[in-house]
């Protein structure tokens, strides 16, 4: 949180420390300069994009993080009035909700995710791009400084300074998933499940392969009868072969009792591999750190379930609380910089569900419903649950407000008093 001071009717803030230490002696491991351009990915980030593109399950589990993340909403706070419309209006215009979405989806499926904010240092960032990370390369120094980053230009070798485009630091807004050591990237969340996933994609192909081959029963037919010396011809056993081979679901057969059909029974194919194909689930499952009821299956308690949603719930607000940070400071500090403030604006999040209003009305009509309910705060609770309903709180006047208004109007006139002051003898017309 930053500091507010009052300093000549302006605001002096105190910003908290960044993440990269600048003054630091400690040095961090720099690996070799990839094609001369930055550090190297840690991880393949064209595998993981296909993961995400090609598996049922990565997909789900990616989006839902992303709806738990930023399906809340957001809004901003400020002190001053001003700053917080200019930061508004720039959500507004760049349309920073679905943005900020494609920035967080590429960082869970990469670990690394560069926003783009266009423009100089100096003016307003007129726009917004997530930029694809498989070609951006991060360059620090020796420090873990971060001095540029550089986009590896499409279908080049990259060996030379026109094969790449040059960001300053201020141009990109860095978010990281999963860092580790002195890395420069995160690990997202999928690469750590890479062996669990190949395991689980060469056992289903395994399973499809065999039932394939054995979901049907073989067909052993014994043509002839040896005590009665009736041995057919090769030719005649290769013919019925052939029928046999042609065979589908209409196929009916006739056949003499010198024919006896059998088939082989392989027994329950598909129960084979129930243990293994719920195994690596599990472990899929816990990998990911997603709750069993999310991705609709498990027959699970309802205690337990509650467990794994505080859980889940408690991973998205970490999410939260980085990426709050990296707006604050890296996206809102520059914007307000470009219009000469210095003032800092809360990114927050928490833009209830509509389980948890129906939650909150409920709780509020309980406490209404209480008769020894001072008046005042009566009058708090339901300007609250007129919110929470949608209507317009702008006409509900409070008590103050009515009073007020009562002592503004005039007195109404007393014809009797008006006459009298007008000099009149009312006493005349009592006779």
């Amino acid at each position: 949180m930053a500091i507010f001071s009052k300093k000549n009717t302006s605001f002096v803030v105190y910003q908290p420390a960044i993440k990269e230490a600048i003054n630091t002696k400690g040095e961090i491991k720099i690996d070799t300069d990839f094609k001369n351009i930055g550090e190297p990915h840690p991880i393949n980030y064209e595998l993981m994009q296909g993961l995400y593109k090609d598996f049922g399950l990565v997909t789900a589990i990616v989006d839902k993080l992303v709806d738990f993340v930023w399906g809340p909403g957001f809004y901003t706070l400020s002190d001053d009035n001003r700053a917080k419309t200019i930061i508004d209006n720039w959500i507004k215009d760049v349309n920073f909700d679905s943005i900020g979405r494609k920035w967080l989806r590429q960082a869970l499926i990469k670990g690394f995710s560069p926003l783009e904010l266009g423009g100089s240092k100096t003016e307003i960032p007129q726009g917004a791009k997530v930029l694809n990370a498989n070609n951006i390369y991060v360059v620090r120094d020796k420090y873990g400084n971060i001095l540029k980053y550089r986009q590896l230009k499409p279908n080049v070798i990259g060996l030379n300074v026109n094969d790449y485009i040059e960001f300053q630091p201020f141009e990109i807004a860095h978010l990281n998933i999963k860092e580790y050591d002195d890395c420069a990237y995160g690990l997202g969340i999928i690469s750590s499940a890479i062996k669990l996933i190949d395991n689980l994609l060469n056992l289903e192909k395994g399973m499809n392969k065999l039932m394939e081959r054995k979901a049907n029963s073989p067909i052993i037919a014994y043509l002839g009868n040896r005590d009665t010396n009736d041995l057919p011809s090769q030719d005649s056993i290769d013919a019925f072969g052939a029928k046999l081979s042609y065979m589908n679901n209409t196929t009916e057969w006739a056949v003499g009792d010198n024919i006896k059909i059998e088939h082989i029974d392989f027994g329950s194919v598909g129960e084979k591999f129930n243990f293994p194909l719920d195994h690596y689930m599990n472990l899929l499952i816990y990998s990911f750190q997603t709750p069993e009821v999310l991705l609709g299956r498990g027959n699970i308690p309802e205690g337990l379930a509650a467990v794994q949603m505080d859980a889940y719930q408690r991973m998205a607000t970490s999410i939260q609380v980085e990426l709050e940070k990296i707006i604050e400071t890296q996206i809102f500090k520059r914007i307000l910089e470009a219009n000469g403030l210095v003032i800092h604006v809360e990114f927050e999040w928490g833009q209830p569900s509509q389980e948890q209003i129906n939650i909150k009305i409920s709780q509020i009509i309980k406490i209404l419903e209480n008769p020894f309910l001072g008046m005042e705060s009566r009058q708090v609770y339901e300007l609250e649950l007129a919110e929470l309903m949608g209507l317009d709180t702008t006409k509900i006047e409070t008590k103050e407000q009515q009073r007020e208004q009562g002592l503004e109007e005039p007195l109404p006139k007393i014809p009797a008093t008006e006459q009298f002051y007008e000099g009149q003898d009312l006493r005349k017309s009592w006779k």
